[in-house]
C-alpha cells in the first residue's frame, strides 16, 4: 500500500525541551533500529541545529545523547542524517501525539495507527504542492 512499515514508536518523556526530545528521538530510533537488524537507515530531522550536532556526532561530546548517538553511528552500518523541511516530519509529529492508554514510557507499533494513514499516502505519492526553497 505505501511501501514497508516496519514500525514506530512513542516516548514519554514529560516536560522537557524541543532540543532534548528530538535528540531522544533519533537516540530511540537508531537503538531500535539497530535492535531490528537494519543495516542502513536514512534520519530525517526538522531541526538545523540538531542536523548540525549529528553530521559528524562526537564521542567527545558535553551531552550525553549526542555521545550515545554517536556511539550507535559508530557501529557496522550505514547511517545518514539529512536536514528535511517541518512538514516533511509531519508522520513523526503525527505519532507523538497519537493518545496513549499504556503506562509505559515507550510504546511501538508494529503496523500505521489510523490516524497517521493520509501522513503516509501523501509521502508516498508525494505532496499536492511545491516548495520552493531559495
Amino acid at each position: 500500500m505505501f511501501g514497508n512499515f516496519i514500525l514506530a514508536y512513542q516516548r514519554k518523556l514529560g516536560h522537557t525541551s524541543v532540543l532534548l526530545a528530538e535528540f531522544w528521538g533519533v537516540f530511540e530510533g537508531l537503538k531500535l533500529a539497530w535492535e531490528y537488524g537494519c543495516s542502513c537507515l536514512l534520519v530525517q530531522v526538522d531541526n538545523s541545529d540538531i542536523h548540525d550536532l549529528l553530521s559528524s556526532p562526537s564521542l567527545d561530546s558535553t551531552l550525553p545523547l549526542v555521545r550515545g548517538i554517536a556511539d550507535f553511528m559508530r557501529k557496522a552500518w550505514f547511517v545518514d542524517v539529512r536536514l528535511v523541511p517541518r512538514e516533511a516530519n509531519s508522520a513523526a509529529d503525527m505519532i507523538a501525539k497519537v493518545p496513549s492508554h499504556d503506562s509505559s514510557h515507550q510504546l511501538i507499533f508494529n503496523s500505521p495507527p489510523e490516524c497517521l494513514l493520509p501522513i503516509l499516502h501523501r509521502d508516498y505519492h508525494g505532496p499536492p504542492y511545491s516548495r520552493l526553497v531559495n
